[in-house]
């Protein structure tokens, strides 16, 4: 990478900066690479984990100060995504059951709902949540988390995607982050 400069302030400016921008994205790579030893079908390559370090980097002002309400009834499921989203300065709500996350959604503000599919024994509890979030008319973009993604099912109708893995629902995190608060 080159830069040019003319004063010695502005030279300060620039590596500190640079080095600011290395360190941010050096830490989310390495959290997701910690991720990648202890559940390897988790997360993706070592360049799709790169590539959200960078894009976190990127959008770090975008990012930072957005609320989650993240449903999910075994929380310690979700500690690695709660601990990156966290770093990134993003508050994270949680509620371990349907009937408190619609609860949360009514009274609070929230950018985005990340709901696990299988909830409290029932196969289809995210499914069956996201149709009483519009019955509701609790309006917010819902990104839906599975233990076992089957590409060809597609995402389900008034959701803006599901996946298994971590770095793909970092992306779509970010995508929804983006488009409402960039």
């Amino acid at each position: 990478m080159r830069d040019t400069f003319t004063t010695p302030e502005e030279l300060a400016f620039k590596v500190a900066t640079s080095v600011g921008r290395y360190l941010f994205t050096k830490a989310v790579k390495e959290e997701l690479d910690r991720v990648a030893e202890k559940q390897p079908v988790a997360v993706g390559t070592e360049q799709s984990r790169s590539q959200v370090a960078r894009r976190a980097e990127r959008l770090s002002s975008v990012i930072s100060g957005s609320r989650i309400l993240l449903v999910n009834d075994i929380p310690l499921e979700m500690q690695y995504v709660i601990r990156i989203l966290e770093s990134l300065n993003v508050s994270i709500t949680i509620a371990t059951s349907t009937a408190q996350a619609l609860s949360l959604l009514s009274t609070n503000s929230f950018d985005l709902v990340i709901s696990d599919m299988r909830r409290e024994n029932v196969p289809d509890e995210g499914l069956r949540f996201l149709q009483k979030m519009r019955e509701q008319r609790l309006y917010r973009p819902l990104i839906f988390t599975v233990g076992q993604y089957e590409p060809g099912r597609g995402t389900p109708p008034y959701a803006f995607g599901i996946t298994n893995r971590i770095e793909e629902m970092l992306n779509l995190t970010f995508d929804i982050l983006e488009r409402i608060r960039g």
